[in-house]
């Protein structure tokens, strides 16, 4: 479905421009930006960011669209849709709307014989948008984008375990070592990394962690939290989890990265059995 758009950065890549005897189309559809959103197992959107400029004196009102996706060299998707609320273009102005294209990817691998075992795709959209003015009068803007998307295969953290400096009934001087791993075909590129860290059930730290390295395709990365414990605070349960190892510790939280299509959020939640290395 098509919807209202905040612009939000000013990259443009293509103009698919309708154009007669030369002279400069009346309607303009161009393309501002496009990115992967919502990535899980079972599917991916790309979204289309189109600007529409009219340069006549009356207001024009996009009612319907139509196009063809292909991906590789096979038809992914053909669609006509009539809007029920038709969006206005105000005379001599700009509207911005986005152009959401669904992948799911059992359905693309039953239609594109090319698709399997692919990291990403490539893919064209080639259609068109219909447009009224006051008199009920058509005109239809062809339009053509390029792109690609990923296949996205997951996102995991887990525990590697503990450094214990010390560790006593009364506390501990310990190190929380973890891991971020990427199974994917592309680089992830991280932001912001929140996290909540469990042990016995028990919350032993949580907070925000910046400037992590990037994370390789089929790669990982480690990160360490060092802890100043107070059992006598937290519970008597996660002094006798750390003193017998292994410890049950479940991580939790959510990596904020850069992509190849613009920025994701990634969540995870594990809960491993870790070794406590005492020194």
């Amino acid at each position: 479905m098509l919807k209202r758009y905040r612009l939000s950065v000013l990259s443009v890549f293509l103009i698919a421009a309708a154009a007669a005897a030369g002279q400069k189309a009346d309607l303009e559809v161009i393309l501002r930006e496009k990115y992967a959103d919502a990535p899980t197992l079972q599917g991916v959107t790309l979204v289309f960011v189109l600007d529409i400029r009219n340069t006549t004196g009356a207001v024009e009102r996009l009612s319907r669209y139509d196009y063809r996706l292909v991906v590789g060299q096979s038809e992914y998707l053909k669609l006509e849709t009539t809007l029920d609320a038709p969006i206005a273009v105000p005379a001599k102005g700009e509207i911005s709307i986005a152009l959401p294209v669904k992948f799911t990817y059992a359905y693309l691998y039953a239609a594109v014989a090319e698709a399997a075992g692919k990291d990403r795709l490539a893919c064209n959209l080639v259609g068109g948008m219909v447009f009224q003015d006051e008199r009920k009068r058509e005109k239809r803007i062809p339009m053509a984008f390029s792109g690609d998307f990923p296949v996205f295969k997951g996102f995991d953290a887990g525990s590697i375990g503990f450094e214990a400096r010390a560790l006593t009934m009364g506390g501990a001087d310990i190190t929380y070592n973890a891991v971020l791993r990427n199974p994917n075909g592309f680089e992830l590129r991280p932001r912001k990394l929140t996290y909540k860290v469990f042990v016995a059930d028990k919350l032993i730290a949580e907070g925000t962690l910046t400037g992590l390295p990037p994370i390789p395709e089929r790669g990982e990365t480690g990160f360490s939290v060092p802890l100043l414990l107070d059992f006598w605070e937290i519970g008597k349960d996660v002094f006798q989890a750390l003193e017998n190892p292994p410890a049950p510790v479940r991580l939790e939280g959510e990596l904020e990265a850069e992509w190849d299509w613009g920025s994701v959020r990634l969540p995870f939640a594990q809960s491993d059995k870790t070794p406590v290395v005492k020194k």
